[in-house]
């Protein structure tokens, strides 16, 4: 069990990082004052301690078993500086690799890490120059640091580098494509590119054709299971910067909302998650953005006092572009500054406070009330003269109450 100390994996690596640092810094300086009692310069004391002096060296392809040691060990990586590789750390004595990549210009800066993606207690990462420039040194080399999960020093491993082949995507696809997928068995995926701007917010679906899309516990229906996937390089083992299996809204289709990070080509991974083979649409779109919020409706405490009893409709405005099921209710109250208003609500609903802008809704609070024990009740305090916004959120149909009564006036609203 990995849970050896009362920290997660990230807590663990910060404290082995900076017991290395203070032994190194430690000895470096006892190293410094003999250097000098011997007359060398100290620039020669640098490179002793510089990462090529320390790192175990290994090209692509190729593979090396490294013995054990009682600190972390560096790794020198000489690829060719355009190909996407693949580094394996195989642990051989039963120790729990963790692989880390690390900054082309300050080797403390941890640029992607892995613990056990190779399999087992395996790690591996995969890296493309193309999209991790940061790591790639003038010299082509990349620089990388094998931890072991469990802070007992390194174990003994195996270190194997490996070349990805880069897949050439079936078709190019524009904003408004639909193509019909056709699965084969054995589940391999289907790769379509399309190019974006940074910005832009992309819809993209994967429907089973045929039957009705079975459920998770029903064998009837469609065979195609599908699963979406984008990455930002063509090589299959790079993460994918978006994935998804089954739909927010519901069912075993695949469903993607996200906003492109820069501008550059992407690649669509089509997949089944079941072997047998069948057909599945996929379809891409640019969505525009969400039009300007509404006025909000305004209410008095009075009105407040007596309890307002609401519903969240069909035409009711989206939260945001990603929830497609997700509507508001906004209301507005008038006070002054430091004036606190103790409100409740109930329903399956999320209730906040703040203000309404145009790029969304600026929460002010966290929504607990004074004790944080019930997210039910909450102190509304406004920061300024003039209107505090009130933020009713939930899916369509739910029934909602908001008061600043007791809990028993609003349980008509149920």
């Amino acid at each position: 069990m990995k849970a050896l100390v009362g920290y997660d994996q990230r807590g663990q690596t910060a404290v082995k990082e900076g017991n290395h640092e203070v032994k190194r810094g430690f000895y470096a300086k006892l190293g410094a004052l003999a250097v000098l009692a011997c007359g060398v310069a100290p620039t020669a004391l640098l490179a002793q301690d510089s990462a090529a002096a320390q790192a175990t060296q290994i090209a692509v392809p190729g593979a090396i078993v490294r013995p054990a040691s009682d600190g972390d060990a560096l790794i020198d990586v000489a690829t060719d500086g355009k190909s996407a590789i693949q580094i394996d750390v195989i642990a051989l004595d039963g120790s729990d690799p963790v692989l880390k990549l690390l900054s082309a210009r300050n080797r403390e800066t941890v640029l992607a890490e892995n613990d056990d993606g190779g399999g087992s207690l395996n790690a591996r990462l995969t890296f493309d120059p193309a999209t991790m420039p940061a790591a790639l040194g003038a010299d082509g080399h990349i620089l990388l640091r094998v931890e072991d999960y469990r802070l007992e020093g390194v174990g003994k491993y195996a270190i194997i580098t490996s070349t990805l082949d880069k897949l050439t995507p079936e078709k190019t696809l524009g904003y408004g494509s639909t193509e019909t997928v056709a699965f084969l068995e054995g589940n391999r995926p289907r790769l379509y590119a399309f190019e974006a701007k940074g910005g832009d917010l992309v819809e993209i679906r994967l429907n089973a054709v045929g039957a009705a899309q079975q459920s998770d516990d029903d064998d009837s229906g469609s065979s195609v299971d599908p699963v979406l996937k984008v990455y930002n390089s063509p090589f299959p083992a790079i993460d994918p910067i978006q994935s998804n299996d089954d739909s927010p809204e519901g069912g075993l289709d695949s469903l993607l909302r996200f906003v492109v990070p820069a501008t550059g080509t992407y690649f669509i991974a089509a997949e089944n998650f079941n072997s047998d083979g069948g057909q599945a649409t996929l379809s891409l779109k640019k969505a525009q953005p969400l039009p300007p919020p509404p006025a909000p409706t305004r209410l008095t405490t009075a009105q407040l006092g007596r309890g307002l009893c609401g519903e969240i409709g069909e035409d009711a405005p989206a939260l945001d572009w990603f929830n497609g099921d997700q509507h508001y209710a906004l209301y507005s109250v008038t006070g002054r500054r430091e004036d606190v208003l103790t409100l409740r609500s109930s329903g399956d609903v999320a209730v906040q406070y703040g203000y309404m802008t145009p790029a969304g809704f600026a929460q002010v609070a966290d929504g607990t009330d004074e004790d944080g024990e019930s997210s039910d009740t909450r102190q509304l305090r406004w920061n300024k003269d003039g209107e505090l916004h009130i933020l009713v959120s939930g899916s369509t149909g739910s029934h909602f109450g908001l008061g600043t009564g007791t809990a028993d006036q609003l349980q008509r609203c149920q």
